[in-house]
């Protein structure tokens, strides 16, 4: 009894609480969309853009063990990382006006078009399924006819963003072959600046210059560009679309899938490998390969004249042989990780996603007026469409940090 008469008690209270709520709901639900939009720029940063210290000094510390050991640094994306990136960055892209600041505005444009174009696409999709549910003959080929007509920017949106990628990387790669040259060859007569010579016959901490000056700047410059838009483009869309999904099922749905997908994505974190090291590990045992080779081909005659074939066999076998492990060993768990990945990103974010789409089809939202079965289709297609590009967005994000730490084991290289 005691406690029936508490619940009576704060019943008016629920009560009015929920009136003041639903009367100031309009102020509440852009509160909430404007609060997540820096939640998820600032996530972004504090992911992805600010060094982390802490790390950077257990790096230091690892990297000067390391090297008492035998073993090369440990490779992170930490403020070494972004140092070396920053350095490289300055060459790159000299200045605003430099070609490819200017690549780099175009690619942004393209990028917010098309994910314009998406979101228009997602409300066509919902109009489209809408008139097939109602049997609007002249409707439906109508729309049908406007997706058609979509399709010639989308088309040509997504080409030039292709085109504008790789032209990024190869201007990048033109830099930074350029300033290596520089200092491999020198720009004058000095002997200071014949650093070719110093790494051939004088020092051997660097064995394999070649590789690097070609190989690992093409990887660097490649990762470089494509790691813009797999970072700028994912993001855009995840606010852009969580947007619009907001106002089509309300603030409210958009909190419980964003304390969904942080608590899943802080999992997924966890079982992410140091992708860093193993990019770092695999193009050092590259060089060390192609280094093999170069020292048979320069010493051809000596080893032909000292019968020595079968030791360079042994040699060049044994390290091929240790890269192929490396690789296996990488791939392996690839394929674990993209195991968790797959499920989470996929089908539980999915499964979540899609008791968000059904909630103005089983609650009354205001604003939202589905009194038919093809106003609630119609509702329901886009609310899905805006879901899955948005999941498909964040999960971009995740996998980018991936990529990220790629890219920081070219850098260190």
């Amino acid at each position: 009894m005691d406690a029936l008469s508490v619940l009576r008690s704060r019943l008016p209270k629920g009560k009015q609480l929920a009136s003041t709520y639903a009367l100031h709901r309009p102020v509440i639900q852009r509160a909430i969309t404007v609060s997540f939009v820096f939640y998820i720029l600032g996530n972004s940063y504090y992911a992805f853009v600010k060094p982390q210290n802490p790390s950077s000094s257990r790096t230091a510390k690892r990297s000067k063990g390391n090297k008492k050991d035998g073993k090369p640094p440990r490779v992170e994306v930490d403020a070494v990382f972004y140092e070396r990136l920053s350095g490289l960055l300055r060459i790159v892209i000299p200045g605003l006006k430099s070609k490819e600041a200017m690549l780099l505005v175009m690619h942004s444009s393209f990028l917010v078009f098309r994910t314009v174009l998406s979101l228009y696409v997602a409300d066509l999709d919902g109009k489209i399924v809408s008139s097939l549910v109602r049997a609007e003959t002249w409707t439906f080929l109508s729309n049908i006819l406007r997706w058609l007509l979509v399709a010639i920017p989308a088309t040509y949106t997504n080409s030039m963003l292709g085109y504008i990628q790789n032209k990024l990387a190869i201007a990048y790669r033109t830099r930074l072959t350029n300033e290596a040259m520089k200092q491999y060859l020198g720009e004058d007569e000095d002997d200071s600046a014949k650093i070719y010579y110093k790494l051939a016959n004088l020092d051997d901490r660097i064995k394999n210059a070649d590789q690097m000056i070609t190989v690992d700047i093409n990887r660097f410059s490649t990762h470089l560009a494509a790691i813009y838009s797999n970072l700028a483009k994912p993001v855009l869309d995840v606010i852009l679309y969580n947007y619009q999904l907001s106002r089509n099922v309300g603030a409210e749905g958009l909190v419980v899938l964003t304390i969904g997908v942080q608590a899943s994505a802080a999992l997924l974190r966890a079982c992410t490998p140091r992708f860093g090291d193993y990019a770092a590990t695999e193009a050092a045992l590259s060089g060390e390969l192609r280094h093999s080779h170069s020292r048979l081909v320069e010493s051809a005659e000596e080893v032909a004249f000292y019968g020595g074939e079968e030791t360079e066999k042994y040699l060049i076998e044994r390290d091929y042989f240790g890269l192929v492990k490396h690789i296996n060993r990488v791939l392996r768990m690839r394929l674990w990780h993209g195991i968790v990945e797959e499920g989470i990103i996929k089908w539980l974010w999915g499964a979540l996603g899609l008791c968000i789409c059904a909630i103005p089809v089983f609650f009354k939202v205001p604003g939202i007026v589905a009194n038919d079965m093809g106003s609630r289709t119609e509702g329901f297609v886009t609310n899905r469409r805006l879901l899955l590009s948005a999941s498909d967005a964040f999960g971009r994000v995740m996998y980018s940090y991936k990529e990220l730490s790629e890219l920081a084991g070219y850098t260190a290289r």
